[in-house]
C-alpha cells in the first residue's frame, strides 16, 4: 500500500499486489499532480517507496539544469509508519 499524507489528512493511497519502483513513482506523480510538490515525505522502510521518490528527485535535478530552479523532496523513513496508519482506521 502507498499512502500520501499531509497531516492531519490522508491525501491519497493506492493498494497494490506488489510494490515496485515504477508503481511507487507513478503513485507519487499522480498524488503530486493532484496536490502540490511536498517539501518532505515520510515513508516506511520500503525500498520501492524510497526508489520512487529518488526517481522524482532525479527528475527535479534535471529540471534544475534546464530552469535554474532547485527543488528536492526531503525523505524521512520510519520503519513502522504503516502500523500507526492502520490503527487510525480502527478508531
Amino acid at each position: 500500500m502507498f499512502i500520501y499524507i499531509a497531516p492531519p489528512d490522508t491525501i491519497d493511497f493506492m493498494l497494490s499486489k506488489k510494490r515496485d519502483k515504477q508503481e511507487a513513482f507513478s503513485f507519487f506523480c499522480k498524488a503530486i499532480g493532484q496536490h502540490e510538490l511536498p517539501e518532505k515525505v515520510t515513508l516506511d522502510k520500503s525500498g520501492s517507496n524510497k526508489a520512487g521518490i529518488d526517481k522524482m528527485n532525479l527528475l527535479l535535478i534535471l529540471l534544475f539544469l534546464f530552469t535554474g530552479i532547485f527543488y528536492q523532496i526531503i525523505v524521512q523513513q520510519i520503519k513502522y509508519l504503516n502500523n500507526g496508519v492502520g490503527q487510525d482506521n480502527c478508531a
